[in-house]
This record gives C-alpha cells, structure tokens and sequence, in this order.
C-alpha cells in the first residue's frame, strides 16, 4: 500500500496506516478531548468526516507519537511531523438542494431594455424556441442551458477558505407560468474549503451567495427566490452534470 500525506486542523500532518480492515485505506485523526481521537476516513481523495471510531479503536493521545500502534487486533501505525496550521485545509463535500426557484431577474442585450426585474414582464418572458416546448423537453432544454454564479456576501465570509461547484443533478420538472419559468427538484454539488470542520448550518450560508442561471447567447435569467431550499454533506453523484464554478473570497 502507498502511502500519502495528509494535513488535518490540529497543526500536524500524517500519514496513517490502517491493518486488518479490509475497508479502510488512508486515514488522519484530531483530538476529540485529552482522552479520545476522532478519526477521519478518507478513501480515494474522498472526506467522510464527523466518524469517530474513538470506542471501536482506543485511540488515545499517546497514539500520535511516530509509530505508535494499539494493543488490539487493529494495528495502527502513524507518522506525524509539525505543520503551520495556516497551511492546513480541510475539504467537505455538500450539496445545495432547491425544491422550487423561481426567476427574479433577466438580463439581455437588447439596449432599450437589457434588465428585467418586473414581475408582469418575468411571468411573460421566454427564451427563445423555449414556448412551444412540451414539460419534459423543456426540462432538458434548461439542464442543458443551467449553470451557477456566485453574488452577494456571506454571514461569515471567514468560516471558508474555497467553494466550487462541480455539479448539477436535476432539475426533476421545469414550466412556464405567469410567475416566470419556474424550475423544481434541482441540486448543486459543491467541494468546500474551510480551517476547521463547519456544520450544516453554516453550509447553508452558501445559499446567500449561489445564483443558478439559465444562459443563452447574450440573455441571462436569474434565480434568487427559493422554497424548500436545503444544505447537506454528501457526495456528487456519477450522473449529472459536470461544473467548475469558483467562489473568489
């Protein structure tokens, strides 16, 4: 097995071999108190964080010693050198998910008129060859023409160091109304840089900054209005589709 090294939010980095768990490749520990380790399984590049195997595994401060190992059946071996904790980032993956968005702004490049925000002309307006499109049809149109843009400011801009969005699964439904085009059922996947673990809550903080828009040729419709909006940990999925949107902090 290959070993690599890992940075985690206490100030040291190691590399941490894990024997006799037929599941486990790379893992990496922060101190839950003086007693106990919470250890973070990482596989394929991976973050699962939040799993803590203190009881199932003893492991104790005296375990981040170079080459320390328990005295049961599951051996553990660590090698850990000093690091500035600036230099550590601990990436989580999450996921933005809206049950209904609805359309608060469109931008053109028709001069007399380049910003729509009334809501008489959003409830009216439709891309082009979009009107006569049936539900399902329309649904694909707007998974393929949808994207993100970051706006605005967060509550606490310093709690995160990057966030990217890097995919798109959705949206289950898309229909025009006299409210605009509205669109349901769409998530967005995100790979989030931060100093010390974060919670859902301060995921969803993200919700103040992401913007999905439709984009075609030089037209622009924005989504800031939301219901059922949600934040959680998990990974993207396989399918959907793929994006590469940075937040510039």
């Amino acid at each position: 097995m290959n070993h690599s090294s890992i940075k985690y939010r206490n100030g040291k980095a190691g590399r941490l071999l894990c024997l006799d768990r037929k599941d486990t490749k790379f893992c990496v520990m922060s101190m839950r108190d003086e007693d106990h380790a919470v250890l973070h399984h990482i596989e394929d590049g991976h973050n699962n964080l939040n799993k803590d195997y203190a009881s199932d595994w003893d492991i104790t401060p005296k375990l981040l010693t170079a080459g320390a190992t328990t005295n049961n059946k599951n051996k553990i071996e660590i090698e850990t050198t000093k690091q500035p904790v600036s230099s550590i980032t601990i990436i989580s993956h999450g996921c933005l998910s809206f049950d209904l968005m609805f359309p608060s702004y469109v931008k053109t490049a028709n001069e007399d008129e380049d910003w729509i925000d009334d809501p008489d002309e959003l409830g009216a307006y439709r891309f082009e060859g979009t009107d006569e499109l049936e539900a399902d049809a329309l649904t694909e149109w707007v998974k393929k023409h949808m994207t993100i843009q970051f706006d605005g400011g967060l509550d606490d801009p310093n709690a995160f160091e990057s966030i990217k969005v890097v995919k798109m699964y959705g949206p289950d439904a898309c229909e025009y109304s006299d409210e605009g085009l509205i669109v349901s059922g769409a998530c967005f996947y995100l790979e989030v840089g931060t100093k010390q673990e974060i919670n859902e809550d301060q995921l969803e903080d993200i919700f103040h900054i992401i913007i999905p828009t439709i984009e075609l040729n030089e037209s622009q419709m924005g989504f800031t209005q939301f219901e059922n909006y949600t934040g959680s940990f998990e990974d993207a999925p396989d399918e959907g589709k793929d994006l590469s949107v940075v937040w510039e902090k």
